[in-house]
């Protein structure tokens, strides 16, 4: 009995032994050491997590990520300052409005006004206005004319000082004054030699007599058609002030007055009497269309010259002295030639 009883316990030990080892390597497999693995691992993510947590919130203070700008951007930038520093007027840079010298009151019926003295033509002014000038130049007056400055010539204008005062009347011809009729003078000579006569009174003159009248005056035996044109141009502006009352030849010589026309008239009847052929033409000049002017046309060695003899003397010049057709026509419109005319 008591022998079975120590081989069953001897039985019963062993099978709790096998028992117990096969309980351990089953916990080698598939419990314990995996279980610690995961812990650790676990841990390791937490503590990374934290980690970066911990970065982000250093970040705004340590390290800031810039996008690089585009070059279109960048010129967009630089060209927006360049605008807004145009814009903002320093006070050191701005430019000072000049201060009028004087002023002048136009007495001619117009003037042209001009970019520079004798240059091109920008506009035109009128009788009766009156202009602040800030510089003169040989003449030319500098005036403020719509939104820039231009010239004018001054020698057809009343010129004042600053103060108001007249400094110069303007320069426009009175008709010249009748010669006196010569007194007879006796000849000694015989009873059968006739007296001469006394010189004629221009008013009583018809207007062929007085264009040789004024030819003998202002013509010499030594002048080319070239110098009589320019000698007849020559005293029709000094003897003559625009008037729109006057257009005959006539009017032109003793009253020293005429538009357009009259200037025309006189110069064609002067130029004709010499026997250089001379037109009248009319049409109309630069961009107005509202009204018609006229001017000359001179045959001269079997070419065609124009003359504008009431542009010369409105603007005191030669501009438009002996000119060819492609010169003086580039901007103006001919209606006719020689129409009825005296």
């Amino acid at each position: 009995m008591i022998r079975n009883k120590i081989k069953q316990s001897r039985i019963l030990l062993t099978l709790f032994t096998f028992l117990a080892i096969g309980i351990l390597c089953m916990n080698r497999e598939i419990g314990s050491f995996p279980i610690v693995n995961a812990t650790v691992i676990t841990e390791q993510k937490e503590e990374s997590k934290e980690k970066e947590e911990s970065e982000e919130r250093k970040a705004p203070a340590s390290s800031v990520s810039y996008e690089i700008p585009k070059k279109q951007d960048v010129e967009k930038e630089v060209q927006a300052q360049q605008e807004i520093e145009k814009e903002i007027e320093l006070p050191g840079e701005v430019e000072k409005e000049p201060q009028p010298l004087g002023s002048i009151h136009i007495r001619a019926s117009w003037l042209n006004v001009r970019e520079t003295p004798n240059g091109t033509v920008v506009g035109k002014v009128a009788a009766g206005e009156q202009y602040d000038y800030y510089e003169e130049q040989n003449q030319w007056l500098k005036i403020k004319y719509e939104d820039s400055y231009g010239y004018i010539f001054g020698d057809y204008g009343d010129i004042y000082d600053i103060e108001g005062n007249l400094v110069t009347a303007a320069n426009i011809p009175e008709p010249e004054p009748e010669p006196a009729p010569q007194q007879p003078v006796e000849q000694e000579q015989p009873a059968a030699q006739p007296q001469q006569q006394p010189q004629k009174n221009p008013q009583d003159m018809s207007t062929p007599e007085l264009c040789q009248w004024v030819l003998g005056q202002i013509i010499t035996p030594d002048m080319d058609d070239f110098a009589k044109v320019r000698a007849v141009n020559k005293y029709l502006c000094d003897h003559m002030t625009y008037d729109l009352n006057y257009y005959t030849t006539r009017d032109a010589i003793l009253l020293g007055r005429g538009r357009c026309q009259g200037y025309t008239n006189a110069f064609k009847n002067l130029m004709n009497t010499l026997g250089i052929p001379t037109d009248y033409v009319r049409g109309y000049a630069g961009n107005d269309r509202s009204a018609t002017h006229a001017w000359n046309r001179v045959l001269i060695g079997g070419t065609y010259y124009y003359v504008d003899v009431t542009w010369n003397d409105s603007t005191g010049s030669n501009q438009y002295l002996l000119l060819n057709e492609a010169e003086f026509n580039y901007n103006r419109q001919v209606i006719g030639y020689n129409p009825n005319s005296e």
